[in-house]
């Protein structure tokens, strides 16, 4: 949340109804100083609360994912950290902070992860186009690369990581 809404929202609002207030409306709705008063308290509240939640989230790099075979290692490894500590009946600030740190693996991952798989969507297309053509060099070729990258993206279910 940023700080100029934790701090303006209780001023608008106490504004609004010191404006009330200034006009006398309050008076013709029937609403007393205690009540004006209740309210402006609740605003201020409703700001410090506000602003004591608002802490700074801080960023980190994560490991990067220079391979197929480098992002599905991380994948599998920081996923099986993900689940040991969501399966935690109770998560403390620090496994929240863990999960926080390790998302940024995971992300990086799943884009060289996407990186590849949009890749071997067009060589399997190479496969598919050769076997048209009855093109058996070509769909050995396209089929060896394509099953290479089949090999490495299956080992993200392997418990063996």
């Amino acid at each position: 949340m940023p700080w100029s809404f934790v701090f303006v929202y209780p001023i608008i609002f106490a504004s609004l109804v010191i404006v009330v207030y200034v006009n006398g409306s309050y008076l013709h709705l029937g609403i007393n100083m205690k009540v004006i008063n209740y309210l402006a308290a609740a605003a201020l509240s409703f700001g410090v609360a506000t602003m004591a939640k608002a802490e700074t989230v801080e960023h980190f790099k994560g490991e990067s994912a220079e391979s197929l075979e480098e992002a599905v290692t991380h994948f599998k490894r920081y996923n099986d950290r993900l689940e040991t500590l969501l399966k935690k009946e109770s998560m403390s600030a620090e496994d929240v902070t863990k999960i926080h740190e390790l998302t940024y693996t995971l992300e990086n991952a799943l884009a060289k992860i996407n990186e590849e798989l949009d890749k071997l969507a067009a060589t399997l297309e190479e496969v598919h186009l050769a076997s048209e053509k009855y093109d058996a060099d070509a769909v050995r070729d396209h089929g060896e690369a394509y099953m290479e990258v089949i090999k490495t993206i299956s080992k993200m279910g392997d418990s063996k990581s």
